[in-house]
């Protein structure tokens, strides 16, 4: 099924003190680079790859406002996790000292990283948006100007509501942004103004409003799907997923309320042609949704104990890797079987990497791997899907409360109270 030489066998994490690590996921899960300092309040809460395909960059958004890049480099010597990672970043961005009112959907500051993305080929450009709904764009430094600090933004845009989450859209010529209070929306970059706006769903039968507490969205390749993650739906905590067509409606073509389960979302992804949706939940559930059969899920994946605050999908491959709160991250083949897996059979991951802190952020990358280290995972990933067991089946074989364990407990009991039976009717 796999191509032999095309595998990615590289990916990026981050996470909530600040770290940026290069994890190598063949022949052995271990980290093979460190960027960044740990310090209080500066963790990471969005990462991207550079402008261009090379991916010679890689880039954070902080909780404190800043935006950094730091070069690859072309050989990776493996480091101690342990030991600290001195280099600068090569490009700095800072957003400003303005302190905003914006909500963040899971903490941290009012004025933190929503969303972050390069883009451009000739004249590359750098698009944050912060959690006060406020978007910025800065010029990617020439090679005369790529290191240290940079000036102000070459422009800026006010969407005028909290996002929690802000996403490139049509090509990286737009952002998608929406939070909890704010339906998800389309603005040009180009124009500065909404393209596109979603429209709520219809009142309750107590003509209420339906509350709106959007947690992640992300949008398909071609631009024109966008699917989103919601965690507060008709007056409970159970979760929606929401696949909005921009080009046909403002209202989504499709829904489906509490696919987890009765808790929140916290990450979605959608596949490049918009045929599968992934969403992960607060708990640590994560599942893939066919659109063509109204969302309904298709394939569950097992193994993750924390909460799940990103899921990045291959750009080519049927691979995705998702990050969170229990300091794994792990590898998926959504792909295996060509759709035959039932909602109700669980995929293990074929690899997973601890990283000692808690996972905010990753990415794939789309560099090959040699036909060994492919095999060498395969095998490795075989291995660890027999071993890394499902806790709800571990909690399923455990006995009930009160239940005997065996039939002769069973029996004795029985025998116990037929006693204490004979002993009622003599007295």
């Amino acid at each position: 099924f796999w191509p032999e030489a095309t595998m990615p066998l590289t990916a990026l994490t981050a996470d909530d003190t600040g770290l940026l690590k290069e994890v190598s996921l063949a022949p052995e899960s271990s980290v093979v680079r460190r960027w960044g300092q740990q310090a209080c309040g500066r963790g990471v809460s969005r990462a991207c790859w550079g402008p261009g395909a090379e991916e010679t960059h890689v880039g954070v958004g902080l909780e404190d406002g800043t935006v950094r890049f730091w070069r690859r480099s072309a050989s990776t010597v493996a480091i101690a996790e342990e030991s600290e990672d001195a280099s600068p970043p090569s490009v700095d961005f800072a957003a400003g000292e303005e302190i905003g009112k914006g909500v963040a959907p899971h903490g941290g500051g009012p004025n933190g990283i929503a969303g972050l993305f390069a883009h451009g080929e000739a004249a590359p450009r750098v698009v944050a948006g912060e959690r006060t709904g406020r978007v910025r764009v800065w010029v990617w430094p020439d090679g005369s100007a790529a290191h240290g600090p940079q000036g102000e933004p070459l422009a800026t845009i006010e969407t005028g509501k909290a996002a929690a989450v802000c996403r490139s859209a049509a090509g990286g010529e737009g952002v998608a942004v929406g939070g909890k209070g704010a339906d998800p929306s389309v603005w040009s970059l180009e124009a500065g103004k909404a393209v596109w706006r979603a429209r709520n769903l219809p009142n309750d039968e107590l003509d209420l409003a339906v509350p709106i507490w959007l947690t992640d969205l992300k949008v398909a390749e071609g631009g024109r799907l966008l699917a989103t993650g919601h965690g507060f739906v008709a007056s409970r905590l159970r979760g929606e997923v929401r696949l909005y067509d921009t080009s046909a409606q403002r209202k989504p073509v499709a829904r489906v309320v509490a696919p987890l389960g009765e808790e929140a979302i916290s990450a979605v992804a959608v596949s490049a042609d918009g045929r599968h949706v992934f969403a992960g939940s607060v708990s640590g559930h994560l599942a893939r949704l066919d659109a063509r059969m109204s969302l309904k899920p298709v394939e569950r994946y097992r193994a993750n104990a924390g909460s799940i605050r990103e899921i990045a999908l291959h750009p080519t491959l049927p691979l995705l890797a998702c990050a969170g709160l229990d300091r794994k991250m792990r590898l998926y083949n959504w792909g295996y079987g060509g759709g035959r897996w039932s909602a109700e059979r669980r995929t293990g991951p074929v690899a997973s990497v601890y990283l000692k802190q808690r996972l905010t952020a990753c990415l794939l990358s789309s560099e090959a791997g040699t036909a060994a280290e492919v095999r060498a995972l395969r095998l490795r990933g075989a291995g660890d899907d027999e071993e890394e067991a499902d806790v709800g089946e571990m909690l399923s074989e455990l006995p009930e409360a009160g239940a005997p364990e065996s039939e002769e407990e069973e029996q004795e009991e029985q025998e116990e109270e037929g006693e204490e039976e004979e002993e009622g009717e003599e007295e």
